[in-house]
């Protein structure tokens, strides 16, 4: 479900960043408020209720949160290709006729991808946890164990008020390693490939 629902949010929210980025003018200002209409939504409590009246498959519930989730994902990828567009290669390119398909695809996204694949991490680690919360609830597939439907069945066992804690320690301690290392790994890949970053630290470097 978490995989599900980072692709989509990843494939929507770098093709539409990319667009509002890179036409700008009354493009950028559509694409803007539809990324903030989406940015404003409860995604959580949109997906619990779905969840609860609906009993949707894990993978549809993946891909509505995935649907509902990218407009974070977009306004990021939109700021970067905005710089990305002033740059002199983009320009010079968009001088010598090139189209906008190939400046996009040859000149863009090659920039913008790094950036994508740690969005898509950072989704994963998202959903992951809306994943858990929706098992916790009793709201997910009973037939896939995973750390929610254990931390719900543990609880409803009634392991805490017969001491048996470490029925619960297992899938929290899991959930929170699993969260920690996504949220370190976009942290270094960010800082490793992002080239706009890169270049600010180059510029603080030298000044």
């Amino acid at each position: 479900m978490a995989l599900v629902g980072a692709a989509v949010t990843t494939l929507i929210g770098t093709l539409i960043g990319m667009t509002a980025g890179y036409f700008q003018g009354g493009v950028d200002q559509v694409l803007c408020r539809l990324i903030d209409i989406l940015m404003a939504l409860p995604v959580f409590p949109i997906i619990i209720l779905l969840a609860a009246y609906f009993s949707p498959a894990v993978h549809w519930l993946g891909m509505l949160m995935g649907v509902l989730g990218w407009g974070p994902c977009a306004r990021i990828i939109r700021s970067q290709s905005l710089s990305l567009t002033e740059w002199s290669f983009v320009q010079g390119a968009r001088a010598m006729g090139a189209s906008n398909g190939y400046i996009l695809t040859r000149y863009l996204f090659p920039f913008v991808l790094p950036l994508s694949v740690a969005k898509l991490v950072l989704a994963v680690q998202g959903y992951l946890l809306m994943g858990v919360g929706l098992g916790f609830a009793g709201l997910g597939d009973s037939s896939d164990l995973e750390w929610g439907q254990m931390l719900h069945q543990a609880y409803n066992s009634g392991a805490l008020a017969i001491g048996c804690w470490w029925l619960l320690l297992a899938p929290i301690t899991a959930v929170v390693v699993a969260s920690l290392s996504m949220a370190l790994m976009v942290y270094g890949f960010e800082k490793r490939f992002d080239p706009l970053r890169n270049r600010n630290d180059r510029r603080l470097v030298v000044e």
